[in-house]
């Protein structure tokens, strides 16, 4: 009998360490498996990271260009004024006026001397009583020496410009009659 308990016993033995034996690398087999997804779930994310870094990076060299050509096409507020005063003032009567009107820009090219005689012109047009002038011509005239100065304050950064917000304004290329409205 002692041999039948000791057969059993080393049966009972035997499945139990089989059994933890198999537990055992059972769990193993299972930690490995998580393991690796883990690292491929990992390995998953940086290639997406790394993709939408790649493409952000992309988007921000894109936008950056958008920017410097908008900064480079849109003229501040003033010099657009400047330019549909200039406009206004130009005729074909005048050619001298209307090349220094020129030399206003952009590029600013005109002179001090120049800015002198310009500012001359522009009084003695106010004052004249040429039918060839209109009153809007004439406003135009009072206005843009104030224009000028605006701008180059402009141009020298000496206007704030933090909290400005940049809005597209349309003017119309018809020329105004003499009534202030625009033609047909």
């Amino acid at each position: 009998m002692g041999g039948l308990i000791n057969a059993i016993m080393g049966i009972i033995l035997g499945a139990i360490l089989s059994f933890t034996a198999g537990l055992y690398f059972f769990k193993k087999k299972t930690q490995i498996r998580e393991a690796e997804l883990i690292a491929r779930g990992h390995k998953e994310l940086s290639d997406r990271v790394d993709t939408g870094y790649e493409k952000l990076s992309d988007r921000m060299a894109k936008v950056e260009a958008s920017l410097s050509m908008v900064n480079q096409a849109i003229l501040p507020m003033s010099t657009a004024f400047q330019a549909i005063l200039v406009k206004e003032l130009t005729h074909f009567h005048t050619p001298a006026v209307d090349a220094l009107l020129k030399k206003l820009g952009p590029p600013l090219t005109i002179t001090e001397a120049e800015m002198e005689t310009l500012q001359c012109e522009l009084r003695h047009r106010i004052s004249e009583s040429d039918p060839l002038v209109t009153r809007a011509e004439r406003e135009a005239a009072i206005m843009l020496p104030y224009v000028i100065r605006r701008v180059a304050r402009e141009r020298d950064g000496l206007v704030p410009l933090a909290g400005t917000q940049i809005q597209l304004v349309s003017v119309s290329g018809d020329s105004p009659d003499t009534t202030g409205q625009t033609a047909p």
